[in-house]
């Protein structure tokens, strides 16, 4: 998918997350207990989905672009698809990162590896920042999840070193819900 097609996501329902405590009461008035358990988790989204559907889940990488500003920071862009054991497409992702060039250990992350698997690889300590959850429709991720029905996305930053982070936003398919199902 071309990264510019992701820029067609049109949302119904977008929350500003600034502290948990002032907005749970929409969160549990608007969002499903199953997008919950997806969305607000600090923990790896490959890991959870590894964990919900019982099964080894692979990313697809659909794009990348390295940057170098003033040899002192790299921008990275990474388009990727989360898939099953079957290719079905789970989670559409877009990220940006900003690292220090200065230490060469931030540079080995930028590999085809989850995020979260690479940072704990190489023993990085990060601050996950929750930033805004929405709800809507894109017609060119319907086309791919095969659905027309409403998707939940999500949009955080995880913090590291110093002038380092990475802006991730995700586009989850909605037959994540099923599994829940499945699983009580």
């Amino acid at each position: 998918m071309n990264i510019n097609n992701i820029t067609s996501f049109h949302p119904i329902l977008k929350m500003k997350w600034h502290s948990k405590h002032k907005i749970q009461d929409k969160i549990n008035k608007y969002i499903p207990v199953e997008w919950q358990f997806i969305i607000m988790n600090n923990g790896s989204l490959t890991q959870n989905l590894n964990s919900l559907l019982l099964d080894t889940t692979t990313i697809e990488m659909s794009q990348k672009y390295n940057l170098i500003f003033n040899n002192h920071a790299v921008t990275n862009m990474r388009i990727v698809w989360l898939e099953n054991y079957i290719n079905q497409n789970l989670t559409f992702a877009k990220s940006i990162w900003v690292m220090n060039t200065k230490d060469n250990k931030y540079k080995q992350v930028l590999n085809n590896k989850p995020i979260g698997y690479s940072l704990i690889n190489f023993e990085i300590d990060i601050y996950k920042d929750l930033e805004e959850i929405y709800c809507g429709y894109c017609y060119n991720l319907e086309k791919i999840f095969h659905t027309s029905t409403l998707m939940w996305g999500r949009k955080y930053k995880i913090n590291y070193s110093k002038n380092s982070y990475i802006t991730i936003e995700e586009y989850f398919t909605p037959q994540l819900a099923e599994f829940f199902n499945v699983i009580s």
